[in-house]
């Protein structure tokens, strides 16, 4: 193995994707070894990958674990790389691609590290480097039609809720297609709780959870009976329409969940169709349909998209609802616009000339207050982001993205932002000060948001305040373990309105930490060991653990002791 890794990584060499050497430069090496995260016992022929993460770099180099899952890359030159671990039957691990100083401690029950990059310097040698593969979860079972027979063609998808940026998001996480007789098989799925859906019909409504269509664009042919359609709408295990309603299921690491059902029934369906405004010959246009409210959805993403024909479009197999439309057209530099948006209201028969109004884009501006004496304070330091509610991700710009920027005064600006509903994100840890209010026409819209649908221009100010809280403290840690994690609860938190925030940070070796620059309020603090990320922000993981959660209130400028003793994993 030593020498495959030698030959491969001279070869990358002289192709000058690693850099080059001189004759007096010494190399560098870097071994570890590959383990079960279950089991620890040691992963033979896992498929090792490193990677170098400065830009421009390029390569990478790929070794195979021994017996012992030990793996090695020798002859490195100096700089910043990456390492991860696969191997079929295992989960692709939590920290694939991320720095070497942070893979080690992800995986099952991992987390992440506090380096963003190792670095290696001339002749360095890093030894002892642990990567954790999970055994895949795996879920099997039937899908049948409304006689009791096996159902095939049916897609299977299993979603997870997601908390990016704060939000909660429902995302497709694995899929698979029922076979003649409707079994299928989800494989490759990481330790967790999951909802399970079965739909006939593709269009995944680009890997968010779509609700009230039954196939739409790209989906399975409709059933005609006189002069009514019928579709099989997308069934939640145990077997319920509602995503409400549905009942997760729990996976643990190599966990094989056989014998789920799953019953579809056929749904009397209907659609939506009209024109589009001034279309022009030889333009792309997007007609994205979705349910009124859909928190997992955005005006470009995350529903139906309708078919486009001769200047009309058709949106099919629709359950009643309320449904918001966009149209979006698609330019010579590729990127989406959108130009018109509407509503529509199914009960029990098709819509036709769905109502389009031209819509104009967003601006958002405002200025940064700073409460009492601001001498000193760099303003060009806060962060400002309005994000999009439902998807949690960055500023979302018609037909672009957009830099972000706070000028030294203070004052901020983001235009040609898509029509929608925004929150304001700010963060001011870095000037030593909390943000107090975020108001627009007097009203502090940080958990409402900024109802921006229908276009136009607003002007906000961003108050901020230098009476910063704080909170020190101890965690009591058992013998022989590790310091281990403080996640840090900002009361009230609600993923689903985007109020109130999630923090981790990691406890010094003799227990103790230091939170700084805290907004007065209430907070529930947890230490634990090691815990994956996506576990914290999930409200109800969190509230299985309240008896072990100490909660603090802190007012302005206040800094309270807090004592709690870790709890276990």
């Amino acid at each position: 193995m030593k020498l495959w890794a030698q030959v491969g990584l001279l070869g990358l060499l002289a192709s000058g994707l690693w850099g080059q050497t001189s004759a007096s430069a010494k190399p560098g090496r870097l071994e570890g070894r590959v383990v079960n995260a279950v089991t620890k016992e040691a992963v033979r022929k896992a498929t090792v990958t490193l990677r170098s993460t400065q830009r421009n770099a390029g390569g990478q180099l790929s070794v195979t674990t021994d017996a012992e899952g030990k793996f090695v890359f020798e002859n490195l030159t100096a700089g910043d790389y990456s390492v991860s671990a696969e191997k079929a039957g295992f989960v692709r691990p939590l920290g694939a691609n991320l720095p070497i100083a942070m893979q080690g401690r992800i995986g099952l029950g991992g987390g992440a590290g506090t380096e963003s990059t190792w670095k290696m310097g001339e002749g360095a040698v890093v030894g002892g480097v642990e990567l954790k593969l999970v055994p895949q979860g795996v879920v099997t079972g039937r899908v049948l039609d409304e006689d009791g027979e096996g159902f095939g063609q049916v897609q299977v998808a299993v979603w997870e809720w997601n908390y990016s940026g704060g939000l909660a998001r429902l995302l497709r996480v694995g899929g698979a297609e029922t076979n003649e007789v409707g079994e299928f098989r989800v494989a490759n799925l990481a330790p967790g709780k999951y909802l399970l859906s079965a739909e006939c019909g593709g269009g995944f409504a680009m890997g968010r959870a779509r609700r009230g269509g039954t196939g739409g664009f790209g989906g399975a042919a409709p059933l005609v009976s006189g002069n009514e359609t019928f579709a099989y709408a997308r069934t939640y295990y145990p077997g319920v329409s509602e995503l409400d309603q549905a009942q997760k299921i729990s996976l643990a690491a190599g966990q094989e969940l056989s014998g789920v059902t799953l019953n579809l029934q056929k749904t009397r369906v209907f659609s939506l169709s009209g024109n589009l405004p001034s279309a022009q010959e030889g333009t792309r246009y997007f007609v994205n349909v979705r349910p009124a409210g859909d928190p997992n959805s955005s005006p470009m993403m995350g529903g139906t998209m309708a078919r486009v024909q001769n200047g009309a479009f058709t949106a099919t197999n629709l359950l009643p609802g309320n449904y918001e439309l966009t149209i979006s057209e698609v330019g010579e530099d590729r990127k989406p616009r959108m130009i018109a948006q509407g509503e529509a209201v199914i009960t029990n028969s098709n819509v036709e000339n769905v109502a389009l109004a031209p819509v104009g884009t967003v601006e958002i501006k405002g200025r940064i207050r700073v409460e009492g004496e601001a001498t000193g304070v760099n303003l060009a330091q806060v962060r400002v982001e309005p994000r999009p509610r439902g998807l949690g991700l960055q500023v979302v710009v018609n037909g672009g993205n957009q830099r972000q920027m706070v000028e030294a005064d203070g004052s901020f600006r983001y235009g040609e932002l898509i029509p929608g509903t925004y929150t304001l994100r700010v963060e001011a840890e870095k000037v030593n000060h909390y943000v107090k209010a975020v108001t627009y026409n007097g009203q502090d819209i940080r958990v409402q948001g900024l109802d921006l649908r229908n276009g136009g221009s607003v002007k906000v100010e961003v108050l901020l305040s230098p009476k910063v809280a704080a909170l020190n403290g101890k965690v009591d840690v058992p013998e022989g373990a590790a310091a281990g994690t403080l996640v840090v609860v900002e009361e009230p938190y609600d993923p689903r309105k985007a109020s109130g925030r999630v923090q981790r940070k990691t406890v010094n070796e003799d227990g103790s930490f230091a939170l700084a620059n805290l907004a007065p309020g209430t907070y529930r603090l947890l230490a634990v060991g090691e815990v994956e990320t996506k576990l914290i922000y999930d409200p109800e993981w969190l509230a299985a653990r309240t008896s072990e959660t100490v909660t603090v209130e802190v007012r302005e400028g206040e800094t309270k002791a807090v004592s709690l003793r870790q709890a276990g994993n």
